[in-house]
């Protein structure tokens, strides 16, 4: 475009502006805009990074990351377990966020991907900065006790049992001559809470637990309350707990 094309069009806006076609904003809305604009941007970077560090605290605190190492079985149920709403509703808190940049006039001189890589290792950088904090683990302790409304559901989902994936987890309360035996509870006092006899399956060798170990189980699980397991991985050891009901 050459420099009398620019004057004739600047001009024509001119004319417009003077005659009233064109109403000219003032300075103050486009501050406002831009304020408004912040303001929804952080909290959106804010959101997605506590959805991001809530997926990798339930992931750890589930236990579930160690079905990655029970080979493609376990890689599979992992995948089926994985939190994927949460991250579908971050991804799009994320293009909400550059859609929202994309108003100015410098997020047309950068290329989308490249905004939206940027955006991505903010939310993850603040969100393993959020994972190093305690605040999981007492928005958990809260949804524990039901002092959690909204989000309690979320955490109190972290602990259950995933029958149909083959997937339990306990704390071991005492040992059987082959095997031993967990309760499991998710504070909740539903149907999932109680007792699971753990054998080894058929060429399957299981670590050795002691009372207190916090453990996941992989394998077959049968209407009796046993399961055979075809991998077992100790989580973390607690106080040893009371044996189970009879």
């Amino acid at each position: 475009m050459n420099h009398d094309s620019q004057h004739s069009i600047r001009q024509s806006v001119l004319d417009k502006i003077k005659s009233g076609k064109v109403r000219r904003l003032p300075h103050a809305y486009f501050m406002a805009r831009i304020l408004a604009t912040a303001v929804v941007g952080v909290l959106l970077m804010l959101v997605s990074a506590l959805i991001f560090s809530f997926v990798l605290f339930s992931i750890h605190e589930s236990g579930e990351h160690a079905l990655l190492g029970f080979g493609p079985q376990g890689i599979t149920a992992f995948l089926i377990l994985f939190p994927w709403p949460f991250v579908f509703f971050d991804v799009a808190l994320l293009f909400l966020l550059e859609w929202l940049l994309q108003g100015f006039k410098f997020g047309y001189r950068i290329p989308l991907l490249n905004i939206f890589i940027g955006i991505l290792g903010i939310s993850i950088l603040f969100g393993f900065i959020i994972n190093a904090t305690p605040l999981h683990t007492y928005l958990l302790k809260r949804a524990d006790n039901n002092q959690l409304p909204v989000l309690g559901g979320a955490y109190e989902h972290i602990f259950d049992r995933h029958d149909d994936q083959g997937v339990g987890r306990g704390i071991v309360v005492s040992t059987t001559t082959d095997g031993f035996i967990i309760q499991h509870t998710d504070h909740d006092h539903d149907t999932d809470d109680g007792s699971l006899i753990v054998s080894p399956a058929r060429g399957a060798l299981l670590p050795i637990v002691k009372l207190g170990d916090r453990v996941l189980i992989f394998g077959q699980p049968q209407p009796d309350g046993h399961i055979y397991a075809q991998n077992a991985q100790i989580l973390d050891t607690l106080n040893a707990p009371p044996p189970p009901n009879e």
